[in-house]
């Protein structure tokens, strides 16, 4: 870019004779020019594949000219149909299963997303799917209720957008929004790579900025206050009673900081010795057909099948082992027998778990705020260590999170149990009362716990 900030100078009157090319000023020059020829190249891609911001074409506008400006704006699509919005979607969802990036529960996740769409705008042409319609169904979004197919929106046909207008005190979350947005921007992106359409109606300004503190979302449950509510020698015992998920979960998902389903899909067997200390084996992979997801162990990311020690108080006092051994002995794999999943739980082995624990909290314990979950436990844990060792990759090692920085995800899962015990679990030392958990029925005595 040297001639181009020659050139420049010359426009300011500074003689080429004047300017010498090896200063540092120059050479700041020459740099500037070719970050802002970057950013123009990157702002024009923006407005070719239909995601520049009103701000920005007004910008470009103001200094291009408007001639120039409407000459980058590619032309509308041709108007002969393409293939129909419905054949798009099963072509994308294929693409999707084939690359490994959706399983079975991904698409039924998804399904009601394009659903919400096709309603909306009927089965068209791609091609003839405007910015103006993707807006006005980005504005429906904003104004439905959460939940809306349950609250008396079993289908978007024929509603319009401004009939809504403060029609619902309470409308749905713009992180939900925003997952809507991205499925159907992901959906004509693809449309755009196959030449099914030219520009992607869907702009960014479509999609709803992402919380900014996202870990506000949940917030931990306060040690020994809260603690010591949900684990009541009188609530905790008689709402586990008939259920023994219910007893060791919560406690499993303390100890651990693991994500609830990780917890209700364990196995017998994945309760066992890893170089002498009792461990957590969470395992599992994703998988693309529907019949190996209904019996396979599925986690999160790559980072999360792992080997966890498990604290001292489930292993000597609770005597967690024991009752894995009788599991095993009386009904086969599943630590916990009384959980199932199939289509009625999006399988998922968890949901009914997470219902019941979440009107316990609500209802018996008395912890009404929204933002503490299970999940809670995850920030519980998290909390509680960062205090005690301050070591954020043991953490994430520890809960199963991909790292912050491409070091710590690269050289994750290398900690070995005696390891994880020594530098993590061995310190975990909640301030709340325990002993007194020892009374369940399903902490192993002299005879068989399992019934």
């Amino acid at each position: 870019v040297k001639d181009d900030a020659t050139a420049l100078l010359n426009e300011f009157g500074v003689s080429v004779d004047d300017i010498d090319e090896d200063c540092t000023a120059f050479s700041k020059l020459c740099e500037g020019l070719l970050i802002a020829q970057l950013k123009g190249i990157d702002h024009h891609k923006k407005r070719l594949t239909g995601f520049a911001s009103a701000d920005l074409e007004r910008a470009l506008d103001s200094v291009l000219g408007k001639g120039t400006s409407v000459a980058l704006v590619p032309p509308e699509p041709d108007d002969e149909p393409s293939i129909l919005l419905s054949e798009l979607w099963d072509h994308f969802k294929a693409e999707k299963v084939r690359r490994k990036e959706w399983r079975g529960s991904t698409i039924r996740n998804h399904e009601p997303k394009y659903n919400a769409l096709s309603q909306f705008l009927g089965d068209l042409p791609v091609n003839q799917i405007t910015k103006s319609m993707i807006r006005d169904f980005r504005t429906l979004l904003d104004r439905l209720p959460p939940h809306f197919v349950r609250r008396g929106y079993p289908t978007l046909a024929g509603v319009k957008p401004d009939a809504l207008v403060g029609e619902h005190d309470k409308t749905m979350d713009v992180t939900t929004v925003g997952t809507y947005m991205i499925l159907i921007s992901s959906m004509f992106a693809y449309a755009v790579e196959y030449d099914y359409i030219k520009v992607n109606p869907v702009t960014s300004g479509m999609i709803p900025k992402k919380k900014r503190n996202a870990q506000g979302q949940r917030l931990p449950f306060s040690d020994p206050d809260d603690l010591a509510r949900i684990f009541d020698g009188n609530l905790f015992l008689k709402w586990s009673k008939g259920k023994p998920e219910r007893f060791w979960v919560p406690l499993i998902g303390l100890f651990t900081g693991c994500r609830l389903e990780e917890a209700a899909q364990l196995y017998a067997e994945d309760i066992k010795e890893v170089d002498g200390y009792w461990s957590f084996n969470f395992k599992g992979g994703y998988v693309a057909d529907d019949e190996a997801e209904e019996e396979g162990q599925m986690v999160k990311n790559e980072s999360a099948p792992r080997v966890i020690p498990m604290h001292s108080l489930l292993v000597d006092y609770l005597k967690l082992p024991e009752y894995a051994k009788s599991v095993s002995k009386k009904c086969g794999q599943l630590l916990f027998p009384h959980l199932t999943k199939g289509p009625e739980t999006n399988f998922k082995y968890s949901h009914a778990l997470s219902k019941h624990f979440g009107s316990y909290l609500r209802n018996k314990v008395g912890i009404k705020n929204p933002k503490k979950t299970f999940h809670s436990f995850r920030h519980t844990l998290a909390d509680h260590l960062k205090n005690e060792i301050g070591d954020e990759w043991i953490i994430e090692e520890l809960e199963g999170r991909a790292g912050k920085t491409e070091t710590s995800r690269r050289y994750s899962g290398q900690f070995r149990a005696p390891k994880l015990w020594e530098e993590a679990v061995s310190k975990i030392k909640f301030e709340v009362d325990l002993s007194h958990l020892s009374a369940s029925k399903w902490v192993p005595k002299d005879t068989d716990v399992l019934e």
